[in-house]
């Protein structure tokens, strides 16, 4: 079994950053809960990463099935909670 692993630090206020694959990202809250609107909230991200995952999926096996494509979006919606 593969296992991954993110350090998120804390950089104040609601802010947090760590780096995924290499690449840095910052989280932060709206200002109405303390934060500074310094990078995204973490609910929509993880609708960021089920869509990518379903993307690849999608966009690998049609390449292996020789499927020229020419657009393709996924869309996800959810009920987030306070």
């Amino acid at each position: 079994m593969k296992s991954d692993e993110i350090d998120l630090a804390w950089t104040g206020n609601m802010s947090f950053s760590t780096s995924v694959n290499g690449h840095s990202l910052v989280l932060d809250a709206d200002a109405e809960v303390g934060g500074e609107n310094k990078g995204p909230r973490p609910k929509p991200l993880m609708m960021v990463a089920l869509a990518g995952c379903t993307a690849m999926d999608v966009i690998s096996i049609l390449k292996k099935m020789k499927v020229e494509v020419e657009s393709f979006h996924v869309k996800v919606s959810g009920d987030l909670t306070e």
